[in-house]
């Protein structure tokens, strides 16, 4: 059996088409995930769709990348 090397993966437009493709596979993977979303009842349906196991985290931000004032107020550098 070969051994994997666990990831972090941070995935943006999480709830988008290719960021769910994402998320589905790197969570069966069991890689650690940071995933940020625009929508907040987005962030709560993934939320109860995909939980946490003892060695894996995922971690939920709500930000739009399409605004900047948003971004500034998060600290977040671009």
């Amino acid at each position: 059996m070969a051994f994997e090397k666990k990831l972090n993966i941070i995935i943006f437009g999480a709830s988008g088409a290719i960021g769910d493709f994402l998320l589905k596979k790197y969570f069966k993977k069991n890689h650690n995930l940071l995933l940020f979303l625009k929508d907040r009842k987005k962030i709560n349906v993934l939320k109860k769709r995909y939980k946490s196991k003892k060695s894996q985290f995922i971690f939920f931000e709500k930000l739009d990348l399409k605004n900047q004032n948003e971004i500034k107020k998060k600290n977040y550098k671009a």
